[in-house]
């Protein structure tokens, strides 16, 4: 589970650099605040009837940032189809939890090994670039997206908040790294699809949950 921790603000922080980077900062301390925050959560009560639309909504927004990332590269169609694609992918792994679980480790490691060569390649590089505006969907994702997935791991974990906030300062080394190199943001487009899917399959998983099984904690 703490692989799972540690892409969570990594997930969050891939969505906003898909729509332009202007909210990743924001997205990553929401993320490392709201894992340790919602670990002394263990029932979240009559508040589980907000997760299922809270987890939809920020989904969708997951989606449309990769069709916001990839449209360029792929053109329109092509990117609605890998979207689709993605999303069932989502589906699958959201109904079969334990290839969820599993796809952790090696997708964190895989990133953090991206992030190793971004860093080796790019050092001399390094700065703050300039970030444009940031649009609507990038501001709603950054006030959604952390909020969902911390809520959505709660739901399904009862992994204590210590070992929430290790994680996340795992991830949040590697979100470091795709902060400070201006030359990130073309590489890391390589980690969207799969981090997409890990992310809206543990939002799809909690909110089927809560659907499913709505007289559960």
């Amino acid at each position: 589970m703490i692989f799972v921790c540690a892409l969570i603000p990594i997930s969050c922080v891939a969505v906003s650099l898909s729509f332009g980077g202007n909210t990743a900062a924001a997205m990553l301390l929401q993320s490392l605040l709201y894992l340790a925050l919602f670990g002394f959560v263990k029932r979240l009560g009559r508040a589980r009837v907000l997760l299922a639309p809270i987890c939809i909504i920020s989904a969708a927004l997951r989606f449309c940032s990769l069709f916001e990332r990839c449209r360029d590269a792929v053109g329109e169609f092509g990117t609605a189809v890998l979207v689709l694609l993605c999303i069932a992918a989502a589906g699958f792994a959201a109904y079969n939890g334990a290839s969820l679980i599993h796809s952790a480790p090696p997708l964190f490691f895989l990133t953090a090994l991206l992030c190793i060569y971004i860093a080796a390649v790019s050092f001399a590089d390094a700065e703050f670039k300039a970030l444009p505006s940031a649009s609507v969907f990038e501001l709603i994702s950054a006030l959604v997206c952390p909020l969902s997935i911390c809520l959505a791991f709660s739901r399904i974990s009862s992994y204590s908040p210590e070992k929430r906030f290790v994680g996340g300062i795992m991830g949040a080394v590697v979100c470091a790294v795709l902060l400070l190199f201006p030359k990130a943001q073309a590489e890391f487009g390589l980690m969207c699809v799969p981090l997409v899917c890990f992310a809206s399959a543990l939002e799809f998983k909690a909110a089927a949950s809560v659907i499913l099984k709505p007289k559960g904690a």
